[in-house]
């Protein structure tokens, strides 16, 4: 090794020594061929041991002569042999034009060509690259005579800086393409490196960050626990912190930002990423929304499993059922049901959520002390990204106190609020209720319309407040002397109307008519006052030949009320159709001369 490092100093001494001479005694050169061979032996000697290509042209750009190297890649066992070759003997054609092209300007313009890397193949084909400086020779009239080359095989240097460069290369692709800010700082807090995304986020040029510090991006108490992470990462090795990052035009971004120190040439370094977090600050803020909601929600809430196991409920459930969290945990909700609602019911219910996704609706549910409650009732399907139901989330309400309050305005809707009894507005439900049954029964109808004989002077001697405990009484004992199925309705005053189903003739309504007028003729005892009243009954039956309705029903009942009092009161009369149609046409020939004398 000591020999070569010798020869290859020597070598150079040789070249360099060389190249002056050709500079200097080109004219002595061809004067002195005796020295020149003698140069000659001592210059093969270098071309043997050399490691560079060097070589000799001639003006054509023929070999003269040439290092064992070059011999040896292009195949040949002496330089000697490759003498008076050109490079398109020697290598590929596209190498060889190559050469060719830039050794042109040398010899037609004396113009050296300096650390050029070309491209050569060995004699087995492989590759290589080589660093090459040609210069011009000259004569003595500063013609260009030829060209002396030296070319360093650089392959492995090449390789190592080509996936250097490529390592490089990798490593910026690496960090563009992180989905946050790559950021690289020393320990004063300079930006050493960055990448895309980080310029692109904040704002800034290659240029601006190249001047900034890391705290440069944060105000406040923001400023403060960043600097204290960067610290930490420099003294124990990491650190994390969240904080709002600041872009050029004055925006805060919230950031998780995750800092690792490095040693780079026994220099430290702070390298870290940051990632975006406003989507996942907007979920939290979203979840603690619906955490509060859930919690606060005057509603029951609940959630199950796909299964319809309760998996968690809210206060409010608590407050409404009876039962805590802990006592439904895992249980089905129909520990809840009341029994009020059929199989047919939950089916259509569960039919609704698993093709609708929903289902709402009003529910009857037992609370935990046995007692039904009314509730309001959405349940919702939640799918996954499959679309497979994952869960059932429904929200209720108790709507007991409403149900009430409807019940009593429907009550006051349809009932006499002094004495109990249906009013006129229910009456013509069931009395046309029982006019569309009876045809398909084969059985009548009767209509009793009532009036009480004496109660105004009732109510004239000893006021309306006796008069009504009066009208409350007798309601009782008629509504008692009636059959089951019978309605008994209050129109106002002390007139009621009876409607007596399912008779199979006029004669089966007798009893019943005895017994209305026998309980309203029933002493009333009033304080120390014993009162008595009775009651005139007009009575209509249903089917009749000719098509009549309900309201022509009371009418015609009315109509024979009157006939009862005419005849004495405390009776019923039953309505003459055939007399009331004489009447009827009797009042329009009556009313036929009134508007022929009016035409006159």
């Amino acid at each position: 090794m000591l020999a070569l490092a010798r020869t290859q100093a020597r070598a150079r001494d040789i070249a360099a020594s060389l190249t002056e001479d050709l500079r200097r005694s080109e004219d002595s050169l061809r004067k002195s061929a005796a020295a020149l061979r003698s140069f000659t032996r001592d210059f093969d000697a270098f071309l043997d041991q050399t490691s560079d290509f060097v070589y000799f042209k001639d003006a054509d750009s023929r070999i003269r002569f040439c290092s064992k190297t070059l011999a040896d890649i292009t195949g040949h066992r002496h330089w000697r042999e490759m003498v008076g070759k050109h490079d398109r003997e020697l290598f590929p054609p596209d190498t060889a034009k190559i050469y060719e092209e830039e050794e042109a300007p040398v010899i037609a313009e004396g113009r050296p060509l300096l650390n050029k890397v070309d491209p050569y193949y060995d004699k087995d084909g492989r590759t290589g690259y080589v660093e090459t400086n040609k210069w011009p020779l000259f004569d003595d009239d500063k013609t260009v005579v030829g060209i002396f080359g030296i070319s360093r095989d650089i392959t492995e240097r090449n390789r190592a800086e080509t996936a250097l460069l490529e390592e490089k290369k990798f490593t910026e692709d690496t960090l563009n393409a992180l989905p946050g800010v790559f950021y690289m700082f020393d320990a004063t807090g300079r930006f050493v490196r960055w990448n895309h995304q980080f310029s692109k986020v904040t704002g800034y040029s290659d240029a601006e960050l190249a001047i900034m510090q890391g705290s440069d991006f944060f105000t406040g108490d923001d400023q403060r626990r960043v600097g204290e992470a960067m610290q930490l990462v420099f003294s124990e090795g990491q650190a994390d912190v969240e904080a709002d990052f600041q872009t050029k035009d004055g925006q805060k971004l919230p950031y998780h930002f995750q800092g690792q120190r490095s040693s780079i040439g026994g220099q430290a370094y702070l390298l870290g990423v940051g990632i975006d977090i406003t989507e996942r600050k907007q979920a939290e803020a979203q979840l603690q929304l619906a955490a509060s909601v859930f919690t606060h929600a005057r509603e029951g809430i609940t959630i199950t499993d796909r299964d319809a196991n309760i998996l968690d409920v809210n206060a409010a459930f608590t407050d409404i059922t009876g039962y805590s969290r802990e006592e439904v945990l895992g249980k089905n909700p129909r520990i809840l049901n009341s029994g009020k609602q059929d199989k047919a019911f939950y089916a259509t219910m569960w039919h609704d959520l698993q093709t609708k996704d929903h289902w709402y609706g009003e529910v009857w549910n037992r609370h935990k002390d046995g007692g039904v409650f009314a509730e309001m009732l959405t349940i919702s399907a939640v799918r996954d990204e499959r679309g497979e139901i994952q869960n059932y989330i429904a929200l209720f309400s108790d709507i007991t106190m409403v149900k009430e309050h409807q019940a009593q305005l429907e009550y006051i809707a349809h009932y006499d609020a002094l004495t109990g009894l249906p009013n006129r507005l229910l009456l013509g439900d069931r009395l046309r209720q029982a006019m569309s049954q009876a045809p398909r029964r084969g059985q009548s109808v009767a209509v009793a319309f009532l009036d009480l004989d004496g109660f105004k002077a009732v109510n004239d001697t000893h006021g309306h407040e006796v008069g009504d405990q009066l009208l409350a009484t007798l309601a009782k004992r008629m509504t008692q002397a009636l059959r089951d199925g019978d309605t008994l309705a209050r129109l106002g005053g002390d007139e009621f109307v009876a409607v007596l189903v399912d008779l199979p003739d006029i004669e089966a309504s007798v009893p019943v008519l005895t017994r209305l007028l026998e309980a309203a003729a029933l002493p009333f005892h009033a304080g120390d006052i014993v009162l008595n009243v009775s009651a005139s009954l007009g009575v209509t039956f249903y089917p009749q030949d000719e098509e009549a309705d309900a309201d022509q029903l009371l009418r015609q009942a009315d109509q024979a009320m009157y006939q009862a009092k005419l005849a004495g009161k405390n009776r019923y009369h039953l309505f003459d159709a055939v007399h009331d149609e004489e009447v009827r046409g009797h009042h329009e020939s009556l009313e036929r001369i009134k508007h022929a004398l009016g035409e006159r």
